[in-house]
């Protein structure tokens, strides 16, 4: 049997999510100075600050009717604000894919809050949070194939996409939003969320159709918005112009495997009138490079 090399062994291990979980709480809830051999949360023995050593969350709760009103709402606390929210991370005993990601979520949303008060009040903890921590949360990221996507104050994770990224890169920003967010773990099953989306998608998609230049799929996303109880109410059967027995009888999962289809159908229809774009564009030029 072949040795397998110790660099092989660790690449083919693929994510522990338990271990990158107790990681993150570690981080948490830990004593930074420990963690990063930091002197940030501990005071600055430079400065002649010989303050008692804290947590990132302990940090978070001294600073924390500083953050935005859209984030702590009307809690007062972290312990607050998880009681309020019934989120308690270290209750979570089998942590997956989903669990990291939404603990993951937390910590950079309270990060970055954290981080605009550091800049706004000068706070000496800008090292830990710029450097050691969201470098921590970015390279585990990359291992985990996700991506941020902002939203207000707080930060969501979809999964890497280079097409669907090309192609929000292009939409408007709201647009672009939804276009990541129908990807977002919280919108599977929630058929109104991503109804949502394929109506906005739809509307920017509707002016650019005669450039698709692929007439079957053309045909069938907008059959798609027609009929499946999207743009029009299909499932009414009182209305018998618009009304669809095959689409009224659907289950919920088989019709969000239709709206699944649908939008990966409209990205792929983007991505067709992006190419278009730099093909026009490749024409225009095509003496000007000597091709």
């Amino acid at each position: 049997m072949a040795r397998i090399s110790f660099v092989d062994l660790v690449r083919n291990t693929g994510v522990n999510y338990q271990a990158e979980y107790g990681m993150l709480l570690t981080l948490l809830n830990g004593s930074a100075c420990k963690i990063f051999h930091d002197s940030v949360f501990q005071g600055d023995p430079i400065l002649g600050d010989e303050g008692e050593r804290r947590s990132f969350v302990d940090f978070c709760d001294e600073h924390f009717e500083s953050f935005s009103i859209e984030l702590r709402g009307t809690c007062r606390s972290i312990s607050g604000y998880n009681q309020y929210y019934g989120f308690y991370p270290d209750r979570v005993e089998h942590p997956d894919l989903n669990a990291l990601l939404t603990l993951t979520e937390y910590f950079m949303t309270f990060s970055v809050a954290l981080q605009k008060r550091i800049n706004g009040g000068g706070l000496y903890a800008e090292k830990v949070v710029n450097s050691h921590i969201l470098q921590h949360l970015g390279i585990l990221l990359g291992k985990l194939h996700h991506k941020v996507v902002v939203e207000g104050p707080y930060i969501r994770l979809v999964p890497e996409d280079v097409v669907v990224a090309e192609v929000a890169a292009k939409l408007p920003k709201e647009l672009a939003i939804k276009t990541f967010m129908y990807r977002h773990r919280s919108m599977a099953g929630n058929i109104e969320k991503k109804r949502e989306a394929l109506l906005a998608l739809g509307h920017q998609l509707e002016s650019k159709r005669a450039m698709i230049h692929d007439k079957p799929l053309e045909a069938a996303i907008f059959s798609i918005l027609n009929n499946m109880n999207i743009r029009h109410n299909n499932v009414d059967p009182k209305d018998t112009a618009k009304y669809r027995d095959f689409v009224a009888k659907l289950e919920p999962r088989e019709l969000e495997k239709w709206y699944d289809r649908l939008y990966q159908m409209m990205v792929a229809a983007f991505a067709r009138l992006d190419a278009a774009e730099d093909i026009a564009a490749y024409e225009a030029n095509i003496r000007l490079i000597g091709a």
